[in-house]
């Protein structure tokens, strides 16, 4: 019972995103003011309340892996950070000897991200590894790694990672402890807890992938079903080793063309480098991310859905490489990125969504990213969505921010939002996807557009006369973080507005 009590009261905490919808006052609506955690408000005055419950349960029983692992979160999100750290080591430690997998994988993430904040890299890579050992079917672990990697200035280590994420170590589970974790706090149903928990809790771990559709029912009698996809995941290079930079040139009448090597000036860190290669990319290497959550199962939400991805196969040509991947309560890759055919069309079809099904929008744009970022052409990814988001790990802002400083540009077509009255939690972001295209160099477009076929194909034309630059760097000034700047421009006499990746980290050593 204090265990009930205390989620809660976890739960009346928060999370709570805005998005500049409402206003707080300065102790928010209850007394005791609110906190600031991972981009989202608690209601701190509550904190107190879910710490006794959780502290009652364990006084009463030690053993209750669940309530320590909660307390070790609510400490991290209330900025007490060696009790968390205590708390979630021993959580992690009894629910590995008693073989509860989900509160163990939770708890090696949450260690993970606790250490991530406070720059201990290697125990939280170690962290994060434990996490994706004991559980391999989990998500969001792969994605916290990926992502540190990224930081930590690992990129191709780290874009492998996160693409492990969508491989067939993950296809066999219906629900990542995350989503789960996450659904315990905003869903709190008896029936629908304990069959989601028994769902996560006997997913079968190392099977490899069939090709075949498993449907299966949980013990409310909830019908879900998965699509197991055996294809290999590709990876690609870039032509040198080196500095990869993707710079579209634009003026007035559209892209510049026919510029060479010695048209640019790249800089790193402020100094000058010698490019050493320069290539029109002439192709498009696009991942599609596809809401398949339950807001667009209606009628008009599926209708919407066909009208952007047919407009979108009429601005491709036959050399562009296509990926897709869906956005539900997991990330599913639904094909792999191939030259445009068939294959595309039936992947689109294959992408239904669900009444039941909640939406990791941002998770699946990383994971989309990670398929065209080092790829032939110029890399993009296009988002269909409501914009709505409810069991990401990554909130939207992180996500942009992460991919702003990559350069990989996120273009939108805004599906009109439709909130399920069971989505009450404006929680995971506004649905605004304007703000997001732009933050990356992206374009928003708007669903109900009529020319919106058109226009996606002269976005997409432009795009193939973007440059790909290379250089290795030879004299930089690195900075603290680790973080070096980049600046491209054109050499004096040319006029042309030039938009290119803002940055990159050097390698840390491990």
């Amino acid at each position: 019972m204090a265990t009930t009590l205390g989620i809660s009261s976890a739960t009346d905490m928060g999370p709570f995103a805005f998005g500049g919808r409402l206003e707080l006052g300065e102790n928010g609506p209850v007394a005791g003011g609110k906190i600031s955690f991972g981009g989202h408000i608690y209601f701190a005055s509550i904190a107190r309340d879910a710490e006794l419950a959780f502290r009652r349960a364990l006084q009463a029983d030690a053993t209750l892996v669940e309530a320590r692992l909660r307390l070790g979160r609510l400490y991290e999100v209330i900025g007490r950070l060696n009790e968390s750290q205590t708390e979630l080591v021993r959580a992690e430690r009894d629910a590995t000897r008693g073989n509860d997998r989900v509160t163990a994988y939770l708890a090696s993430l949450f260690l993970g991200e606790l250490h991530d904040n406070a720059g201990r890299i290697a125990e939280s890579e170690a962290s994060y590894r434990s996490a994706i050992a004991g559980y391999p079917n989990g998500m969001a672990a792969r994605f916290a790694l990926g992502d540190a990697l990224l930081r930590w200035g690992r990129a191709d280590e780290a874009w492998e990672t996160i693409r492990t994420a969508l491989g067939p170590e993950t296809r066999t589970a219906l629900r990542d402890p995350w989503a789960v974790y996450k659904s315990f706090r905003y869903w709190q149903f008896g029936p629908m807890l304990a069959s989601m928990r028994q769902l996560v809790s006997h997913s079968p771990l190392g099977t490899q992938s069939s090709g075949l559709e498993h449907t299966l029912v949980d013990s409310s009698g909830l019908q879900l079903e998965t699509t197991l996809h055996p294809a290999s995941i590709p990876v690609f290079k870039g032509g040198i080793e080196g500095i990869r930079v993707d710079a579209l040139v634009t003026d007035d009448d559209g892209a510049v063309e026919g510029l060479a090597v010695d048209d640019f000036i790249v800089t790193d860190n402020q100094i000058r480098q010698r490019i050493t290669q320069s290539t029109t990319a002439g192709s498009l290497s696009l991942a599609v991310v596809l809401d398949a959550s339950a807001s667009l199962s209606g009628p008009d939400g599926i209708a919407y859905l066909k009208t952007a991805t047919e407009a979108t196969l009429r601005g491709l040509t036959d050399v562009d490489r296509i990926a897709v991947v869906s956005a539900a309560d997991r990330v599913h890759l639904l094909s792999n990125l191939e030259l445009k055919g068939e294959a595309f069309r039936t992947a689109l079809s294959a992408s239904r969504p669900r009444i039941d099904d909640f939406t990791a929008l941002w998770d699946a744009v990383l994971a989309g990213s990670s398929l065209v970022v080092n790829a032939p052409g110029r890399p993009i990814v296009l988002v269909v969505s409501d914009g709505s988001d409810n069991v990401s790990w990554f909130p939207r802002d992180r996500t942009m921010e992460r991919l702003n400083r990559r350069a990989l540009t996120v273009d939108t077509v805004t599906i009109p939002a439709w909130l399920d009255h069971r989505m009450w939690d404006f929680a995971y972001g506004d649905f605004n996807l304007h703000d997001p295209a732009v933050a990356t160099g992206g374009v928003a477009f708007d669903v109900q557009d009529r020319e919106l076929a058109a226009k996606l194909a002269a976005r997409f034309e432009t795009l193939r006369h973007s440059y790909i630059l290379f250089y290795t760097p030879e004299r930089t000034v690195p900075q603290k973080d680790g973080w070096h700047d980049i600046k491209v421009s054109l050499r004096p006499g040319l006029k042309g507005k030039v938009q290119a990746r803002p940055g990159y980290y050097e390698l840390k050593r491990r």
